[in-house]
């Protein structure tokens, strides 16, 4: 469990880094996620 906590936790923290990259890529993320 606490690895699956951490594949999520990288998984948000990349998402939020394309966030701060690009708007509309972002965009795309969170949609999927």
């Amino acid at each position: 469990m606490c690895t699956i906590y951490l594949i999520l936790a990288t998984t948000r923290l990349e998402a939020y880094l394309l966030f701060s990259l690009s708007d509309t890529k972002s965009f795309d993320l969170v949609e999927i996620v």
